[in-house]
């Protein structure tokens, strides 16, 4: 797709795809620095330190490093064939392969940018953009699963959202719109969802505080990271909500827990610390489930 341009991380740096589906930039090769759902359980099972995945994540599909030259490099790589780990490139190739064989909007006739905007233990998030001379303008999002099992969880959760929405449309959730499953190079079946776009939207997180609910609520504008070991998130910049926002979020999560044990016989919960919910500027809305 010649009309289709790679952005990723908070700059919007761009990058390329070679011929071999490897990603590519003048800053530094993007990499996947949250571990994915099938590694951790792998590593979980060995008692692993998980000082492992933050040493080495920069370098698990780098060809240039050998394996003598990281602790546990070796071994990683190995459990990353194992769980079906998806490099950057091949989750970028999926995205590609989503985009050609399963939007009709992704013509020849329209420009696309796709944006890594941030990922998580079952997905690599990416912001789509079409726009065209015919008045077309577009943004949707596309979840790529992490591995084996982070794609079975992704279709899992996305099932379950797609069946709260159908019963309770009202709900403050951003829509799943497909669910697909794309075999990539490797002939790894990889579960790819589209979902709304949710303008504005920041990230709600938790941290412990002294409040009567025992945490407080966060919106985080970015992540920042170790200079040393890229994968290591040490901090992030944001804010903390005001009193009435967070009795706003508060609602909307009691709201949520409502529709979902009346609607599923195994409701889902919301991790406000991996990604789930969201603020759009006036309320709390719901873009993924664990």
């Amino acid at each position: 797709m010649e009309q289709l341009s790679w952005f990723y991380g908070p700059e919007r740096h761009a990058f390329s795809l070679d011929e071999a589906g490897t990603a590519r930039a003048g800053e530094g090769d993007p990499f996947h620095g949250i571990v994915g759902r099938g590694m951790l359980e792998l590593l979980d099972a060995r008692g692993a330190d998980p000082q492992q995945w933050l040493e080495n994540a920069h370098r698990l599909f780098c060809t240039e490093v050998g394996d003598h030259d990281a602790a546990g490099l070796t071994e990683l790589r190995a459990l990353a064939e194992q769980s079906g780990t998806l490099s950057f490139g091949d989750s970028a190739c999926c995205v590609q392969r989503y985009l050609e064989q399963h939007c009709a909007e992704a013509t020849r006739e329209h420009m696309i940018e796709a944006w890594n905007i941030k990922e998580g233990h079952d997905s690599s998030v990416w912001k789509i953009t079409i726009v065209g001379a015919d008045g077309l303008s577009l943004k949707l999002v596309l979840n790529v699963g992490r591995d084996y099992v982070a794609s079975a969880e992704l279709r899992k959760s996305s099932e379950q959202m797609r069946a709260l929405q159908q019963r309770h449309p009202e709900i403050e959730m951003a829509p799943v719109l497909d669910i697909q499953t794309i075999v990539d190079d490797a002939d790894r079946e990889v579960v790819v969802t589209r979902n709304a776009w949710v303008p504005g939207a920041h990230e709600i997180h938790a941290v412990a505080s002294d409040d009567p609910r025992g945490y407080d609520y966060v919106l985080v504008e970015r992540f920042l990271t170790d200079a040393e070991l890229p994968a290591c998130i040490v901090s992030v910049f944001g804010r903390r909500f005001d009193e009435t926002e967070s009795r706003c979020i508060d609602a909307g999560l009691e709201r949520f827990r409502e529709l979902a044990e009346e609607t599923l016989p195994n409701a889902p919960r919301i991790n406000l610390n991996e990604g789930d919910l969201v603020w759009d500027g006036r309320s709390a809305v719901v873009v993924a489930v664990s």
